[in-house]
């Protein structure tokens, strides 16, 4: 890897200085006129004689006699002499395509090796859940202190990072989740908007008991528990006929999620003691067996043996 990016990087310098040289050539060739660099210009129009030489005018005669020749330097004359040779042109430009895709060649290949151990080190579950992360944040769905359910595990919302959040359940276990599962999966919040709850109890009484006395009592007992909210307001239902009881449901809200597991205590106690002052009797599962007795001439009767046919009969 080390390697292929040093080549790389030399390549790139050499394209670069191959490429200022040729905007440098251009566009001095472009900006010099017939009268400024008549070299230059003689020799590119007439490329059928690359070695026209031009006669140095720059001469003069002083006033006392004798000749004395000066040499001027001609303008553009480094360019004139690339400028004389098409070919040189071409082949740089050429070479410099061909420099060109090779470095494009090393840049695929660089970033193909870099796809590679990308994907082998696990890096799209980390991009994914660094994304997540910071949907997290900015929609804030789930925010520390929140009570959730994900994954058949509820608990409370610790900390929240980048890539994972962290939810401690009622034994006090830390469950470290990835933020992919919270925005993709499916997560119960109970505590995003409201933190009351609703808790359901249920409660069957023996066949023939008075159903408005249970009921009344019910709601009696729903109206002295403390933790329970008056508004929503309470339900008590009588839900169905059971096997061996009628099934009775009481509905109440609490404040907090906290409060559910003391409610439904405090409620249950409640129906008990309740239910025995006004004896009301509490089903339980039962089953009735009903015994035939047989008729007289089978019960004297001693058991017959039995007998197989023979195979003649």
């Amino acid at each position: 890897m080390a390697e292929l990016d040093a080549r790389l990087a030399d390549l790139r310098g050499l394209r670069w200085k191959l490429k200022r040289a040729l905007d440098d050539y251009e566009r001095q060739l472009a900006s010099r006129s017939d009268a400024e660099c008549p070299v230059v210009h003689d020799v590119a129009r007439d490329t059928r004689r690359p070695n026209t030489r031009r006669r140095d005018t720059s001469t003069r005669v002083p006033r006392g006699g004798g000749r004395v020749a000066t040499q001027r330097p001609v303008p553009g004359a480094a360019i004139a002499s690339v400028s004389s040779r098409p070919w040189a042109v071409r082949v740089l430009r050429a070479r410099f395509l061909r420099l060109r895709w090779s470095c494009g060649d090393l840049r695929g290949r660089r970033l193909e090796t870099r796809r590679i151990v990308f994907e082998n080190a696990g890096g799209q579950e980390i991009f994914a859940n660094f994304v997540s992360g910071l949907l997290l944040l900015m929609e804030r769905p789930v925010r520390v202190g929140d009570t959730i359910t994900v994954g058949g595990v509820t608990g409370t919302v610790t900390r929240i990072r980048i890539r994972a959040t962290t939810i401690q359940d009622w034994d006090l276990k830390e469950l470290v989740v990835p933020n992919k599962d919270l925005v993709t999966g499916h997560l119960l919040n109970w505590t995003l908007s409201d933190a009351a709850n609703r808790v359901t109890v249920f409660v069957g009484v023996a066949y023939g008991s008075d159903v408005e006395k249970v009921t009344r009592v019910l709601q009696e007992i729903v109206a002295a528990t403390a933790l329970v909210l008056e508004a929503p307001e309470p339900k008590v239902t009588f839900e169905e006929f059971g096997d061996s009881a009628l099934k009775f449901s009481i509905r109440a809200y609490v404040r907090e999620v906290e409060d559910r597991l003391p409610a439904i205590h405090a409620l249950h106690t409640a129906i008990a003691k309740r239910f025995g002052e006004e004896d009301i009797e509490i089903a339980f599962p039962q089953m009735d067996i009903h015994v035939r007795s047989t008729a007289p001439h089978l019960r004297n009767d001693p058991p017959r043996p039995l007998r197989l046919a023979s195979p003649s009969g």
